[in-house]
Parts: C-alpha cells; sequence; structure tokens
C-alpha cells in the first residue's frame, strides 16, 4: 500500500516537472513572437519567463529526486514543500489568467496536480505511516455520513467564493456626487462631478438615449475599472437610470443606487465561502486522522 501511494506521488511530480520544463522551452520558442513589430525588451522579458520556468522545473526534478532517494525522512518534507509552491504558483496563474469572468478558467486545472499530491502526501503521513496501535483523534466520528457532509460543505464553500469572486472581476467602482458641468459633442455627452476629478463620457452608440443629466442634480457613476477601461457602464439621476446597451450586463440587475446591495452580497458570497473551505478542510484533516 505504501509503495502506491510514493509511485503516485512520484508520478505527479514528474508530470510537473514535464509541464514546466516544456513551459519553458514554449516560452523560449514564442519570446519573439508578435503580429506587429518586435522590440527588444519583449524578447528580454520572454526570455526571461522562459529561464524562470526552466529553473523551476529544474527546482521540481531536484525535489523529486530527493524524494526517491530519502522518502522515508527529510525527502517527504520537501516534496510537500515543493508541491505546496506548485498548488500557489498554478492558482496564481489561473487567477492572473483570467479575463473578465469569461475567458481562462481552465488554468486552474493545473492546481489539481499539486493538490492531489498533497492530499496523497497527507493520507500517506497520517494513515499509512501511522505507529502501530495509536488511535487518531476523534475516530468515533470517522464515518462514511461525516466524510459526505464535509465533502459537500466543502462543494458548497467552493460554490459561494468562486459566485463571490466572479462577482469582483470587472472592478465597478460607484462615483456619487453632484453634476458640475454638462457638455455635448458629436452626440456624446461629457459630464464632471464635484466629487471627482474624472471627466465621465456617455456616447451615443453605447447609451441608447444620452443620459439627460444637468447641472446641480445628484448622480451615481458605476465605471468599470478592471474590463472596460474605467468607461461608465450605468448613471442614476432622480429623472432615470441609464446603463451601457453593450457592456452593461456586468451591473444588471442591480443599478447605481442600489449598487451597495450588490457589494454586500459579493463580500457575504467570498467571506462565507472561504470560511466554510476552511472548516471542511479542518474536517477533512481530522477525519483523515
Amino acid at each position: 500500500m505504501r509503495r502506491s501511494f510514493v509511485w503516485a506521488i512520484a508520478i505527479l511530480a514528474f508530470v510537473e516537472c514535464v509541464f514546466w520544463l516544456f513551459a519553458g522551452l514554449v516560452q523560449w520558442q514564442f519570446a519573439g513572437f508578435s503580429l506587429g513589430p518586435v522590440y527588444s525588451p519583449q524578447v528580454a522579458e520572454g526570455a526571461r519567463r522562459s529561464l524562470t520556468e526552466f529553473a523551476w522545473g529544474a527546482l521540481n526534478i531536484a525535489c523529486l529526486v530527493a524524494y526517491y532517494l530519502r522518502a522515508w525522512s527529510w525527502g517527504r518534507w520537501l516534496m510537500a514543500a515543493i508541491q505546496l509552491a506548485n498548488l500557489a504558483v498554478t492558482l496564481y496563474l489561473g487567477f492572473s489568467t483570467v479575463s473578465c469572468g469569461e475567458n481562462g478558467f481552465a488554468g486552474f486545472w493545473l492546481a489539481a496536480i499539486p493538490a492531489g499530491s498533497l492530499a496523497l502526501q497527507y493520507l500517506l503521513w497520517r494513515r499509512i505511516d501511522r505507529r502501530p496501535g495509536s488511535s487518531p483523534p476523534l475516530a468515533a466520528l470517522r464515518t462514511p455520513i461525516t466524510l459526505a457532509i464535509v465533502v459537500v460543505a466543502l462543494a458548497v464553500g467552493a460554490a459561494l467564493a468562486v459566485a463571490g469572486w466572479r462577482l469582483s472581476l470587472y472592478g465597478i467602482e460607484s462615483h456619487s456626487g453632484t453634476v458640475s458641468t454638462v457638455t455635448t459633442e458629436n452626440g456624446a455627452l461629457s459630464v464632471t462631478i464635484d466629487s471627482s476629478p474624472r471627466v465621465y463620457t456617455f456616447s451615443d452608440y453605447a447609451f441608447e438615449p444620452v443620459p439627460l443629466l444637468r447641472p446641480g442634480e445628484r448622480v451615481v457613476i458605476l465605471t468599470g475599472e478592471a474590463c472596460n477601461y474605467g468607461r461608465p457602464l450605468a448613471v442614476q439621476a432622480a429623472r432615470g437610470v441609464w446603463i451601457d446597451s453593450i457592456y452593461g450586463e456586468a451591473v444588471r440587475p442591480y443599478a447605481p443606487f442600489n449598487w451597495g446591495e450588490h457589494e454586500t452580497l459579493r463580500s457575504s458570497l467570498l467571506s462565507i465561502g472561504l470560511v466554510i473551505e476552511l472548516l471542511s478542510l479542518v474536517g477533512i484533516s481530522l477525519w483523515i486522522g
């Protein structure tokens, strides 16, 4: 049984070594690729990333060799450390490649390899290598029903945390104040408010009709900072609500005046989801022993 766990952990580590070396090779091959002019800083950045991935792959290989030679002693702790680092790196890559809540989620599948390796190592440490005669803590609670409850809680916590995170992807900010100036040029309405130095432009092709705003009235403007380069997505005043017809789906079904409800829901989902995830992970570790 122990040999099977060790081989499974080594195979997962070998897959990661191949992945990092292959990623470095691809990055090296395409370091100077561009649909337009190629500039030396771009090539240097691509080469730097390639060498970083090669170095990370070499470190993974060194840890794999150490685990093979000293799986009973310090090699296991070195393998756990590198897999924990791999998990952090792959999660970072997953978060950094997601584009405005639509693309890049496949990058999170890479985190399954180090996560699976860590789970196998924990099982090996706490169950297979346990001293004969020792009893795990809370052994009476180690039943299939408690395991099912913990797994369901883990899934629910993940779903809540991901839902809250998705609500944060667009980086929508709320700007409230009193309209200072209103100008119209080429069918676009430009507005300034007393609480911000920015100029908010509402084009006639995105807002149909163009918002009816006048100096002196209170408005709340929502802007998309992460995906829409700070452009206004919605505005609300006493005379109505106007939402961008192209990118306004990021705002609906809310409106600027009740955007606080969106933010409360977002923070609640994130907080509750993360708390449930942490408690579920503790429950799984206690169930394993």
